[in-house]
Formats: C-alpha cells, structure tokens, sequence
C-alpha cells in the first residue's frame, strides 16, 4: 500500500503463508549469511569503533567546552548506535561463520564493542535471543519492561534504559540460575570502571564522561526507542499481539532514515529473517514490497460452478 505522500507500507503478516511465503524465504535466502566472513558488517562495525576511539582522544584536546559537547552529544552518541548494530548482529552470529573456534570471534569482537555502549555482551546475546522466541511475552520476553505501563512510564523507562534493562539482565540470571550471566556481567562493569580510570588518568574524567560514558548512555536509550518501544508497542497498554508493518518513505529520504538509524528502522524484518545482515534489510524490503504489490493485484482465481440440479 502506497499513501498520498509516497509512503509504502509493507505487510510482513503477508508473507507468513503460501506463495508469498515461499517467494520471501527465497529473497531471504539470497541475503542470509551463510558461511565465512560477513565482512560489510564486520567492517561496518569496525569503522564505527575506530571513529568513535578516534573522536574520543581528538576531542580530548579541544580546549572548548561547546567543541566537546558537539562531538560527544551528536556524533558519539550516533556512533554508539552504530556500534550496537555491529554489536548485535554479533550476537546472532552473523559476522563469523564456521568452526565453534571460529564462531567464537563473534563473542570476542562483540564483548569489545559492547564497551563503547556499556552493553555487557555475554548477558545481552543470551536475553536478546531469548527475546527474539518469546516477543511480547509478559513472562519470557527479557525485554518486556520496555513496553510495561502508560506511554508516560515508558517514556521514564527510556530515560533511564540503561538502568532498567541492566536490571532486567541480572534478574534473568537470577531466574533462569545462569550464574554465566552474573559473573559476566560483573565482569563487564569491573572492565569498564578500570578502563574509564586508566582513560581519565590521560585525558581527565569530564573528557572520559563527555566523549563515552554520556554518549553512550544516551545511544543506549536511543536503541530502545528505535528496537523495543516503536516496533513492539502499538497501545498503552503492554500488547499482546505483534503488528508487523514497516513504513518505507519514499525516493532518498528512507537512505538518510535508514543511515541515522543505523539500519534499526528495519527491525521487524530482522525479527521475520534474523539470519539477514542488517545491510541488507533496504533492498530485501523492497523486493518484498514487490511481492507484495503483486499479491495485492493478482486476481482471484475464479471458482468452480456449482453443479446443476438435475
């Protein structure tokens, strides 16, 4: 469906049955990772850590207090976000296929990237999967906090993302008894508390607060209202039921929504085809928006007359 403006609308529920399943798995199947080295995410990923390493000790050096506030502000925080996507498609496995010790470079890579947005990787790949099979399920979806309560509440919960959700993860752990969880999840903060204290040993605290800790937390926020709050919520009330429909704006304006989103506006298509690299999800929706254009307009097969009374 196509509005007046030249928004589209695409209908995942669409595709969960007959030959428009059979013709989106197929699309599917040509983007999915496989086998290897994903390396536009793997290098996607890297450019981001690097920028954001790289914008943390030049901004160190400017002397004025507005220079730090921009670039930690805006474009850190930007850059955080980015770093969650690698982060996160890391944590599907997605960027290092193969042999078990090959895999494990995902978890490698994923704990070291996690530090930029303060995500503890080991705890957020177990709850995010456990989310991916219980979506909007009151009990079993870890990251169903998020969606609790009066849009108000969520709006607070958002404010303080970080908080609410690094409680939710330990109290996973609790529950499910995976001590794994607990002592990784230490172990993060423990790593992030002497890396922000050797840091501030060279550029000082405000520098290490300015460039990092606040622009993470902030990104932090960000990708909850971008993957919890607007794809999964459709009422005040916690929903029970998933709408799947992602809005496709027309001609450049979905490239620049789609490059400050960090690929995240495409989050219900990375929830039908998890096994789909995010740098994908543009042109994989447009396809199916095309499949879907055409189910629309394919005419009813005509149906059989009824016999004849004798």
């Amino acid at each position: 469906m196509t509005t007046m403006l030249g928004i589209k609308t695409l209908d995942l529920n669409l595709f969960e049955q007959g030959d428009a399943k059979r013709q989106a798995n197929q699309i599917a199947a040509r983007y999915m990772s496989r086998g290897g080295i994903d390396w536009t995410s793997l290098l996607n990923g890297g450019a981001a850590f690097l920028a954001f390493a790289g914008i943390f000790f030049w901004g160190a050096t400017a002397e004025a207090l507005w220079v730090k506030l921009c670039l930690g502000l805006l474009l850190q925080t930007w850059l955080g976000f980015v770093c969650f996507n690698i982060t996160h498609e890391l944590a599907h496995g997605i960027v290092f296929k193969g042999p078990r010790q090959y895999r494990m470079l995902n978890h490698i890579i994923g704990s070291l990237i996690g530090m930029v947005t303060l995500t503890p990787y080991h705890g957020f790949r177990i709850t995010h999967l456990a989310h991916h099979h219980n979506v909007n399920d009151p009990k079993e979806d870890p990251n169903y906090w998020v969606l609790r309560g009066h849009i108000l509440h969520v709006v607070f919960k958002l404010v303080f993302g970080m908080v609410y959700d690094h409680a939710a993860m330990v109290k996973y752990g609790l529950e499910k008894r995976r001590k794994d969880i607990l002592l990784f999840f230490a172990g993060f903060w423990l790593s992030v508390i002497a890396l922000a204290t050797v840091l501030a040993g060279f550029v000082g605290w405000l520098n290490v607060f300015l460039l990092w800790l606040v622009p993470a937390y902030l990104s932090f926020s960000l990708v909850f209202m971008a993957v919890a709050v607007i794809p999964h919520r459709q009422s005040p009330d916690a929903p029970q039921e998933q709408i799947m429909h992602i809005l496709i704006l027309p001609g450049f304006t979905q490239a620049i929504s789609t490059f400050l989103h960090a690929g995240h506006n495409y989050h219900l298509l990375h929830h039908a085809y998890p096994r789909v690299p995010s740098h994908h999800y543009a042109r994989m929706a447009r396809e199916l928006f095309e499949v879907q254009e055409n189910q629309l307009t394919q005419p009813e097969a005509p149906r059989p007359m009824a016999a004849e009374a004798c």
